[in-house]
């Protein structure tokens, strides 16, 4: 491919930055603009013998497909333009569905992460103690060796399970990254490894899982479809920033007429543009949304055929087992078996399966076998009825008549949408705030139809994938364990876990950051400090990196193949062609996990090419209905993986939930913790949406005494998460890290803009220059993360947060963080 570009001179190293570069555009601009007034003076004879504009000249460049897989969940397919070897830019690739052409700033500034200075390009050793920066560089094989010597003795001595494996969101890779289709998954089988549990955005993906039968990902219809929406609730989520491949349809079904609310405790870019903005409590949502519930049911809003034939709503609950009637209670099936299914009631007082009672009540009891059963839709109606709307005006600080006007608006200008992201879920009580919100879905029939959902959509249906094949390896245990990221004091320091013994000697860490990310910084680097072997893989010395004996480099996304398939907004797989050689010595994450299971001894379930594994993950059914393959994937860039064209995707559609029952459940017999915290669980509030305040900043806690403020981990557009923190291009416009402070709280505490303040508890500090903003109401701070501690004035917006999970989901609650304010 032949691009264009003007002749110019060499400019020495050193000598034009991109900030004198932007100065020097920006002269060139204002000397354009009077260029017509020039040319009508007559030209002297000096004008005249000006040379003429250079000509432009062919450059060899070729373009590669690419994709970015970082957890913005956009998944954007990018033209990788390289000339001689390099990248010199990307651009935005079409995607097979045009839809969703997208590309942000973080994607246009890819060459200064694969050319960044903090890349690392060797393996390195720890010579000094551990934190202390003392490396010395190693040969790959001498790397490979000594890890595996270590790894295999902690196992020999410790057990498989004494080895545990940590990743995350920083690369999503379907081939090499952290997706569950990759070979990281097929390594940790192998292996018989633990897993690191991170334990974030838990409550949402906890509740949509049980009470809708999907993970939260997959709870939304594709995005595309938000254009049939007339309602839609932004309501703990910031697609403005972080979310930036879906805002665009919910502004475009807002410009055609959408009625568009934004709940947040923080004024923000979705409230400048949306037609209400509801400054909601901190942690109240669950409150709000049994408020809501509590008007439709006044003003009968609610969808009773929804209700009556697409949830458990007719079921009959026993009260002495909280257990649903069922076939074998009346003697017709044998318990526990497939045919052992819920029965319903019908109005002459007969049961039988719903299948076979048409029009089943829904409200009232009934007598059987000298037991009195009640319908599951009766006890939540008892439930709702706790929470008036004045209530829960009081809770979440909402006046009464706006409570109503939402209600109304969601319930009857419908369909209607929740677009939800993690607003809700970051704190001690979210998985209580979800189950209401999702109650609030279901009882209004604002799920499982064109325009309405709760969520986001990751997957858009079907990918296709032939995911057991990725597993399909022999496991040197039975049952593998999992180490929740918040108790690795306990299993690493204590060597204890859930009361018992526990042997965590090592770790493997790749694809995750949990030094930089994980509540409460300190004690998890007393417990990186304690192991006996830890090994972490990046393309940058992270801060988790900075406490390991082996850092292994792997190359950045571009210079190998791979496959975007998860964690995407957009109905498309997106291929990843290797465009570039690895930087230096660093290898695919692919190759490393390779070289690791070789030296192991479990190399004979590693003997793939990436092209292998793909054709591997491809070789489904579905995929080749689809037309989906290695090759017509290699060649387009990015194919569709929904079977249908004409028509967007839509969860649970026509009321068919991917439950047991294939029914909506907000009523749950059998509630399982996710939580292994505590031995005894309050039951009583998990059959039913419920909600209490939250552990910190809730209005009546204890903490608030001492630290009467609440700080609020932001995202921030230049980031993701960690990522993107050493691209000198977007550090220009976002050069350094604030606390924001309210006028009021300012006022105050008698700080201004640009003062020094430290914000801290009694687990930590955070040193940083104020910014008085109107967004923050009283009592709320708010700091953006992703700023490393390098990067900090002193100390790290992760030492103030609490390990202090729920008892009954386990869930890193960021924002549930109480604090102080001080001038520093």
């Amino acid at each position: 491919m032949k691009n264009y570009h003007a002749a110019h001179q060499a400019v020495p190293s050193g000598t034009l930055t991109r900030r004198s570069f932007l100065k020097g555009s920006a002269a060139a601009a204002a000397a354009a603009s009077t260029a017509g007034l020039v040319a009508c003076a007559p030209k002297g004879p000096e004008e005249a013998a000006k040379p003429a504009v250079p000509t432009l000249e062919p450059v060899d460049e070729d373009v590669y497909p690419g994709s970015c897989r970082s957890f913005c969940n956009g998944g954007c397919s990018l033209n990788l333009h390289v000339r001689d070897g390099k990248l010199v830019r990307t651009s935005m690739r079409k995607l097979d569905d045009p839809a969703y052409n997208r590309i942000c700033q973080k994607g246009y500034t890819h060459p200064y992460r694969v050319y960044s200075s903090e890349r690392l390009t060797a393996p390195l050793k720890r010579v000094g103690e551990r934190g202390a920066g003392e490396w010395e560089q190693i040969t790959w094989d001498e790397a490979i060796a000594e890890i595996a010597e270590k790894w295999t003795a902690i196992t020999d001595e410790f057990g498989p399970g004494a080895m545990a494996a940590g990743g995350l969101t920083g690369n999503f890779g379907g081939v090499g990254g952290n997706g569950t289709s990759s070979i990281y998954a097929r390594f940790k089988k192998a292996t018989g490894m633990s897993t690191l549990g991170n334990a974030v955005d838990a409550a949402t993906k906890y509740v949509c899982s049980r009470m809708m039968g999907a993970s939260y990902f997959n709870t939304a219809n594709e995005p595309k479809d938000l254009a049939n929406a007339k309602t839609i609730f932004i309501w703990g989520a910031n697609p403005a920033v972080s979310q930036m491949q879906v805002m665009h349809f919910i502004t475009e079904a807002h410009m055609n007429g959408a009625n568009l609310v934004t709940i947040d405790p923080l004024y923000n870019a979705n409230a400048a543009l949306s037609d209400k903005y509801v400054p909601i409590r901190s942690a109240t949502d669950g409150a709000l949304a049994l408020g809501m519930m509590s008007v439709i049911l006044e003003n009968g809003w609610e969808d009773v055929d929804f209700i009556t034939n697409h949830t458990v709503a007719p079921f009959l609950v026993k009260p002495d087992t909280h257990k649903f009637l069922r076939l074998s209670d009346l003697g017709k099936a044998e318990a526990g078996s497939d045919a052992d299914v819920p029965v319903v009631m019908n109005a002459d007082g007969t049961f039988d399966t719903p299948e076979n009672i048409a029009n089943p009540v829904i409200e009232g009891t009934a007598e059987v076998d000298g037991q009195t059963v009640t319908t599951a839709y009766s006890l939540l109606l008892d439930r709702i009825s706790e929470w008036p709307v004045d209530k829960a005006s009081e809770a979440t600080g909402i006046p009464a008549a706006d409570i109503e006007e939402l209600a109304r608006l969601y319930a009857c200008e419908t369909p209607s949408t929740i677009h939800t992201c993690f607003g809700a879920d970051h704190y001690y009580n979210g998985h209580w705030n979800y189950s209401c919100m999702v109650a609030l879905a279901l009882i209004t029939g604002n799920v499982g139809k064109s325009g309405a959902g709760i969520g986001v959509c990751n997957s858009a249906g079907t990918n296709a994938l032939n995911m057991k094949a990725v597993t399909d390896v022999p496991s040197p245990v039975e049952k593998t364990k999992t180490v929740l990221a918040l108790r690795l004091e306990d299993a690493i320091v204590n060597r204890t876990y859930n009361d018992e013994p526990m042997e965590l000697r090592g770790m493997y860490i790749a694809c995750v950051n949990p030094v930089a990310n994980v509540a409460d910084r300190t004690k998890t680097i007393e417990a990186m400090k304690a192991l006996d072997l830890l090994v972490v893989t990046d393309m940058t010395m992270s801060e988790t990196a900075e406490y390991a004996d082996y850092v292994l480099p792997c190359c950045h996304w571009f210079e190998c193949e791979d496959l975007m398939s998860m964690m995407i907004m957009h109905s498309c797989l997106v291929y990843q062609a290797p465009a570039l050689e690895p930087l230096g010595e660093s290898k695919s994450d692919f190759d490393i996990i390779k070289l690791l299971a070789e030296a192991l001894g479990y190399g004979e379930h590693f003997q793939f090419t990436e092209k292998e594994w793909i054709e591997m993950l491809l070789d489904t059914d579905d995929a080749r209905s689809m037309g989906l393959s290695y090759d017509a994937l290699k060649e387009k860039g990015s194919l569709k993986r929904i079977p249908t064209d004409d028509k967007p995707y839509v969860f649970a559609e026509g009321g068919v939930f991917p439950t047991t029952t294939k029914r909506a459940a907000f009523y749950l017999e059998d509630p399982k913790a996710s939580n292994d915290y505590k031995p005894a669980w309050d039951f009583d509030k998990e059959y039913l949406p419920y909600w209490e305040e939250a552990l910190e900043v809730g209005v009546h806690s204890p903490a608030r005494e001492n630290y009467p403020l609440q700080l609020i981990s932001e995202h921030s557009r230049f980031r993701t998460h960690v990522q993107w923190y050493d691209v000198e291009a977007l550090l220009e416009v976002d050069a350094e890290q604030y606390v924001y402070i309210g006028p009021e709280d300012a006022a105050t505490y008698g700080i201004a803009s640009g003062d020094k303040v430290k914000v801290y508890n009694d687990r930590g500090y955070l040193v940083a220059h104020a910014l008085v903003r109107p967004n923050n109401p009283p009592g709320i701070l708010s700091a953006v993360k992703g700023w490393t501690a390098k990067q900090s004035i002193d100390g790290h917006l992760s030492n103030l947060g609490t390990t202090q999970s729920n008892g009954f989901c386990a869930n890193q609650p960021f924002n549930d963080c109480a604090v102080a304010i001080e001038k520093a």
